[in-house]
């Protein structure tokens, strides 16, 4: 399902943004001038039995075994294949934000609860969404913790 399509269906509001080649949500920062911390980063684990979508601020790095502390399970980095598996109506490499639109269960770091709203992927590598952090977190209903790498969390 496209992940327009799945939005409107669910009567959340949001803005598409048109961008040029964004291959991390860094540059897509860079691109927007807009703060990191507004931008989110999306990354696909894998479990034993399962995938799962942590979602970040683009100025922070993922701290593993930080999730899988919170998560009670022993977690590794997807492979470029599973993405395309998963996710086959985005651009290669392209982790789009909503899990609940796949099937997959969302992490989200609880330093994004701050912000009012933040902007994830779309389907390919030149747009991206801004939504409602509310709105987000409400149709994700997502678990939340604290997983970043201590040396890159902002003072």
């Amino acid at each position: 399902m496209r992940i327009y399509q799945f939005l409107k269906s669910m009567g959340i509001s949001f803005d598409i943004i048109q961008h040029p080649p964004a291959f991390s949500a860094q540059k897509l920062a860079k691109y927007l001038h807009t703060p990191g911390r507004q931008i989110a980063k999306t990354v696909l684990l894998k479990t034993i039995d399962s995938y799962k979508i942590a979602v970040l601020p683009a100025d922070q790095m993922l701290d593993k075994s930080q999730i899988e502390l919170l998560i009670e399970t022993k977690v590794k980095m997807a492979n470029p294949l599973n993405m395309s598996e998963l996710f086959f109506d985005c651009e290669w490499g392209v982790v789009p934000a909503f899990g609940s639109a796949y099937g997959i269960s969302t992490i989200v770091d609880s330093c994004l609860l701050e912000c009012s709203s933040i902007v994830v992927p779309g389907h390919s590598h030149l747009e991206s969404i801004r939504i409602n952090a509310k709105d987000f977190l409400a149709l994700e209903n997502p678990m939340f913790g604290s997983f970043l790498k201590p040396e890159m969390v902002a003072v």
